[in-house]
């Protein structure tokens, strides 16, 4: 068993990292940006592009980016191309045989011309954009028109063990549920982590639970399905629908007596320079990808882990015909029965130590990649050592992020070392590995709670005993390397599309502690800027957020409520216009405009909400606008008083709101008159507006 030369894929004997989904005994062809891409039955159009050899989105900084499920492009069918708002991420597309897609992208953003001749005719890596800006990635989806209107006793969010376990529980009580999946697969990330003692192997409990949810009436199952806003009782999710030329995306809200938040977890990304290059992966994700789609990153492989579960990915690759380099391990002595199991299997073992850097290989594909002793600042213990592949193990995080947008609070774990959901919300609930549980037979039994809450059974006893540290060391905190000499290279927070880096820090002067100067803030939190849930996490691993205020930072930048609305329609009514205000008559200049501003959470605002170009600027009196009313078409965000004659689509400000400062973009420019005149017009287009609308690549 080896990796194919031509494709990447694992043999179709490499176990259960040979790819679930996909059926082997034919393949097909579809167009990407005009490139001929092969396919196979059940790939996403993510999965065949990196089977094709693209694993680089394109560039940051002059830097190349790789591919991520989180970090992908959207696309939708060429001759749909001016429906931006039907585009898919390439993750939740599945791939269809004859489809001509093209992905969307800013004009600035794309490379034109010698580029796409480049990608079309040579054995390009990359997709070639470009994506200098933090918070410009299109995902113009998420502002997308409600079309769909779906209605359950029970909404799951999350088709992981616990999300399945409840499903299937409520459905055979007669209660309609419907269950939506980001992935094209059920099943979460048990079958990384494994059985614990006497339990059911992952693999085979996700079969047979997935064969019983077939069967039966009143449970939906929606894959490829992204929920973007919550509220007590409803939702609002993305949908992949079939279509003629390719699938397509769609809006839809969902409504519920109850809402469930199975969402699992996120793996974090270690901090060192070059974290996000192509070739290197998370563990979970180089998992998932192989398990689903048969996909490895490149052999040989160097894998560092900062747990046991690392090991046991290295002997189910080397069983798979991966050439494992070594495995380098941040905890010293570690124990486990999955190390022993590799020291019998002859890899090389290192502890004590994690990546400090990747860079590519000179002349060609792969890395090299040097290691640094854990707790040093700056002795580098090995290396650098080549490879094609890089896997990272990181540290976990409950994916929370719904839970708060949906208003539910945040307090740190500071023995754990994460932000974890609190408080309560009728009508809503947080279940399973989201909720903090780690073992499957605990995530099992949170499953039937959640059914025995809702029916007003007896609740079950949930145990999430972990295996005593005797036998099994405990999982070290997430690597955060040392700065080091390839500094040029950035050192990424998270694999998400905030693209925020590891902050410049220096000790403070002897002038700074005699004039009690404060040391300067961290630009992202000075910006106002968007912060994902594990960029807030090690940022505050990092001391540049203090432990005790992450809790509420969160809410206020990158998990603020998103709540949908609250009552019978869980989105808003259309914008009434009923005329300026007389109190707001000259209050932002003789000539304000119009606009509608987006936020990237997909936040709807309330009017009376103040616009302010500093996001640390709180007086009423330096604001340069006010939200007048809601968005039209029943959209998130809102309609923008903006006094700033010269602004153009895609500026940024900051809304305040009563969780704190709001980024948001300016989307579309329309007349003031259209508050006298109750009908919205929009305002004609200047040359620079037009330049900056979002298109489709050529």
């Amino acid at each position: 068993m080896s990796l194919s030369a031509a494709s990447r894929r694992l043999d179709a004997g490499a176990g259960p990292l040979a790819g679930r989904t996909i059926t082997r005994e034919r393949s097909f062809t579809f167009r990407l940006d005009g490139q001929v891409i092969a396919a196979l039955p059940g790939d996403t159009v993510l999965s065949a592009v990196l089977a094709h050899g693209i694993d680089s989105i394109g560039t940051y900084k002059g830097h190349p980016l790789a591919l991520h499920e989180r970090l992908s492009p959207s696309a939708l069918p060429r001759r749909h191309r001016e429906e931006v708002a039907s585009a898919l991420p390439l993750a939740r597309m599945p791939a269809v045989e004859g489809a001509d897609l093209v992905t969307l992208a800013r004009p600035d953003s794309a490379t034109a011309g010698l580029g796409q001749l480049r990608q079309r005719f040579s054995a390009a890596r990359s997709l070639n954009f470009r994506l200098d800006a933090p918070g410009d990635f299109v995902e113009p989806w998420r502002d997308g028109e409600v079309r769909e209107t779906l209605r359950a006793d029970v909404i799951i969010v999350g088709g992981g063990v616990t999300g399945l376990t409840a499903a299937l529980q409520l459905a055979r009580n007669g209660v309609s549920v419907a269950l939506f999946e980001r992935r094209s697969v059920v099943g979460g990330d048990a079958g990384f982590y494994g059985a614990v003692e006497d339990e059911e192997p992952p693999d085979q409990l996700v079969a047979r639970m997935a064969n019983e949810a077939a069967a039966l009436p009143g449970l939906s199952i929606h894959l490829c399905a992204e929920v973007v806003a919550v509220t007590d009782g409803a939702v609002r999710v993305h949908l992949c629908r079939p279509d003629t030329h390719g699938p397509r995306g769609v809006m839809a809200e969902a409504q519920a007596r109850l809402v469930v938040l199975a969402t699992g977890t996120l793996e974090r990304l270690p901090v060192f320079s070059g974290n996000r290059l192509p070739g290197v992966s998370g563990a979970v994700t180089a998992y998932q990808r192989a398990a689903q789609f048969g996909l490895w990153s490149g052999s040989p492989t160097i894998l560092a882990t900062q747990s046991n579960a690392g090991y046991r990915l290295a002997l189910m690759a080397g069983n798979a015909g991966v050439e494992i380099a070594r495995i380098v391990d941040s905890r010293v002595n570690a124990q486990s029965r999955f190390i022993d199991f590799c020291k019998a299997s002859g890899f090389t073992l290192a502890g004590g130590q994690m990546p400090r850097y990747a860079v590519p290989r000179s002349g060609g594909r792969g890395l090299s990649v040097g290691f640094a002793m854990q707790g040093e600042e700056a002795v580098q213990a090995s290396g650098p050592f080549d490879c094609e592949g890089l896997v990272i193990a990181g540290s976990t995080q409950p994916d929370i992020t719904l839970w708060c947008r949906a208003g539910g609070g945040a307090v740190w774990n500071a023995r754990a070392g994460r932000l974890e959901g609190r408080g309560e919300r009728a009508g809503l609930m947080m279940a399973g590995s989201a909720a903090g549980l780690r073992n499957t037979s605990a995530c099992l039994a949170a499953g039937a709670a959640v059914a025995a809450a809702y029916l007003g059974h007896k609740l079950p006893l949930i145990d999430d005993t972990q295996i005593e540290t005797v036998f099994e060391t405990a999982d070290d905190t997430n690597p955060l390397a040392p700065p080091s000499g390839e500094q040029a290279i950035p050192a990424f927070l998270d694999v998400g599309d905030t693209l925020l880096t590891r902050p410049v820090t220096r000790r403070p002067r002897l002038v700074d502690r005699l004039l009690r100067r404060r040391p300067p803030q961290w630009d992202p939190l000075v910006q106002g800027s968007a912060l994902g849930l594990c960029d807030l996490v090690a940022a505050v691993h990092l001391g540049v957020i203090p432990r005790g205020g992450a809790g509420s930072l969160a809410a206020e930048r990158c998990l603020a409520p998103a709540s949908i609305a609250t009552g019978p329609s869980p989105l808003p009514p259309p914008p009434q216009l009923t005329g300026l205000p007389p109190y707001l008559a000259g209050r932002f200049g003789p000539a304000p405009m119009l606009w509608t501003v987006l936020s990237d959470d997909s936040r709807f605002f309330e009017v009376g909400c103040l616009a302010f170009a500093d996001a640390a600027e709180t007086d009423p009196g330096k604001a340069l606008g006010v939200i007048v009313a809601p968005a039209p078409g029943r959209r998130s965000g809102g309609l923008l008083l903006l006094g700033k004659p010269d602004a153009a689509p895609g500026e940024r400000f900051s809304i305040r709101d009563e969780n704190g400062a709001v980024p948001v973009r300016l989307i579309e420019r329309f007349r003031t008159d259209s508050l006298r005149t109750g009908t919205l017009t929009a305002a004609e287009s200047r040359p620079a507006d037009k330049a900056q609308k979002t298109a489709p690549k050529p």
